[in-house]
């Protein structure tokens, strides 16, 4: 991907681009929060080094581990949006929040 004017791109490649930017945006906070929960398990608790290293606040890094936790790979879609997930986390099983996440996407909320 060039960020160059023009780029050389047709229209259609470009269009592409911006759908696989816009999978980039729905995915970086679970990247975030699977990054940040590998490191502390391997490493200890490692906030303040993931916050100067992504520039996110503290707030922001805490609610990606607890997301990420909250809602592992393989119940997460990646036709709801990181807020849709943050939403869901709160309920009190993996059951939950797996069916919640499937009537989500089914009514497309």
């Amino acid at each position: 991907m060039s960020p160059r004017a023009g780029g050389g791109l047709t229209v259609e490649q470009w269009i592409q681009e911006g759908h696989t930017l816009n999978r980039i945006k729905r995915a970086w906070m679970f990247w975030v929060g699977d990054w940040l929960t590998h490191g502390e398990v391997a490493y200890g608790q490692m906030y303040s080094q993931a916050m100067d290293e992504l520039g996110l606040s503290y707030h922001d890094v805490t609610q990606a581990t607890y997301v990420a936790r909250a809602i592992p790979p393989e119940i997460r879609n990646e036709h709801l949006s990181w807020s849709h997930h943050q939403a869901i986390a709160p309920l009190k099983t993996l059951e939950d929040r797996a069916a919640m996440i499937t009537a989500a996407v089914e009514e497309k909320l």
